[in-house]
């Protein structure tokens, strides 16, 4: 998921593999990312390859390799993912196209939710869990790649990612472009890292929108929807009564766990 911290993962992941000495390739010369069709043949190279992406198409879904490949995945309260990218994109509140972008983005990263965690090696990580806690973070993650860390090493690199560092190296990317490429920041990276930080940006209608793209998987994973009514879509009958009993069982587990996110 867009802004959940998927920067920082891909730092503390690309350190490990740096430490274990196994990293041959992380970027293309040439730019940032890999090709989505490059990647299911990078998956069956003998090197080790990192690259960073997010959500993508349905045309290309099938594409993303099964076997050879780990996934690390993270998100977040989604409304607090879809508030952090409008403050990165400096859209104001009168924006006509804020309401379509929301839109948009609601509905991608929706898709991005139900893709990458049924991966058949998957890391995935909740915001909210990690951000104040990257030892943690480190720790979990070299766990996944089977990679030993002492104790010292996970404390330099949690100093090293600490969030004023962050906010320092963004800075810098303007003037070093390979601080881009080596870090992955951007210039206006870190804009408010607050869980809840979505109530001093969203309108009401956002939030509504985000909320009924996100309802069931904000409930099964302890995110506390500001309205627990299900909004009325137009859908065959046979969809809406699916909708409502995945609602309803997604209601149960929400008040069956204890809710750890607000």
């Amino acid at each position: 998921m867009r802004r959940s911290g998927s920067t920082l993962t891909f730092q503390v992941t690309r350190a490990l593999l740096e430490l274990k000495d196994e990293i041959t390739v992380t970027e293309p010369q040439t730019g940032i990312g890999v090709p989505i069709d490059e990647i299911a043949n990078l998956a069956n190279s003998p090197k080790i390859i990192l690259t960073k992406m997010h959500t993508v198409s349905k045309a290309v879904r099938d594409q993303l390799p099964r076997q050879g490949a780990r996934y690390i995945y993270t998100a977040r309260d989604p409304r607090d993912a879809v508030a952090s990218l409008i403050r990165k994109g400096r859209l104001s509140s009168i924006d006509p196209s804020r309401e379509e972008f929301v839109k948009d983005f609601a509905k991608k990263e929706r898709v991005g939710s139900l893709l990458y965690p049924k991966m058949p090696t998957v890391w995935c990580g909740f915001y909210e869990d990690f951000v104040d806690d990257l030892p943690k973070l480190i720790k979990s993650l070299a766990n996944f790649l089977q990679i030993e860390v002492s104790e010292d090493w996970v404390n330099q690199l949690a100093d090293d990612l600490d969030i004023n560092k962050q906010r320092e190296r963004s800075q810098s990317v303007q003037e070093d472009y390979s601080v881009r490429q080596k870090t992955r920041l951007t210039v206006n990276h870190i804009t408010d890292g607050r869980p809840g930080a979505w109530k001093d940006t969203l309108l009401p209608s956002e939030v509504e929108i985000i909320e009924n793209q996100f309802i069931d998987w904000m409930l099964r994973n302890g995110y506390r929807p500001t309205s627990f009514k299900l909004i009325k879509v137009k859908r065959s009958l046979g969809k809406r009564l699916t909708r409502r009993l995945r609602w309803l069982k997604s209601i149960l587990v929400f008040y069956s766990r204890s809710v750890r996110r607000g």
